[in-house]
């Protein structure tokens, strides 16, 4: 199998009552300012993924695989003015749990690309929101993809 590239991205899927908003009160540690309202990624639909052009042995075609995690936690905190605080907004995937279609794919993209024994997580300081409503609806779930960029590249292990 010869890689050539891998991107890493984000779908965010939240259920506005599972959001876990909370208006003005800042976590320890962060310094949101007075106003701020943060959102948590609900527990469940929320997925990161990876794509790999790939060229495997025996194959006329180079083809993409994905794979994905559910692994997200996170937040995303909103200003008085409702524009997206990309000073402390962040959004973390646990890269230990990736899975395509091919556990040696995995194995390989793990090791070799991620180097996930040694950065298990990767932290995306989120910059812009795509599809993401002005006003949140009373009930049902809503779709929207977060651009960001790295923080410290990978988080080292503990």
């Amino acid at each position: 199998m010869q890689l050539r590239s891998v991107v890493l991205g984000l779908v965010a899927t939240a259920v506005p009552a599972g959001l876990g908003a909370q208006a003005g009160s800042p976590a320890k540690g962060t310094k949101e300012a007075p106003g701020s309202v943060r959102y948590s990624p609900a527990p469940t639909g929320n997925e990161a993924r990876f794509i790999v052009h790939e060229q495997l042995a025996g194959a006329t075609l180079p083809s993409d695989a994905i794979g994905s995690t559910t692994a997200i936690s996170g937040f995303i905190v909103f200003d008085a003015r409702e524009a997206v605080d990309t000073m402390v907004s962040q959004i973390r995937v646990d890269l230990t749990t990736l899975k395509s279609d091919q556990e040696r794919r995995d194995r390989y993209i793990k090791r070799r690309t991620l180097g996930v024994d040694s950065f298990p997580t990767a932290v995306l300081r989120v910059k812009e929101l795509g599809g993401f409503p002005s006003k949140l609806p009373e009930s049902g779930t809503i779709s929207f993809t977060v651009a960001g960029q790295e923080v410290d590249h990978l988080l080292p292990s503990a």
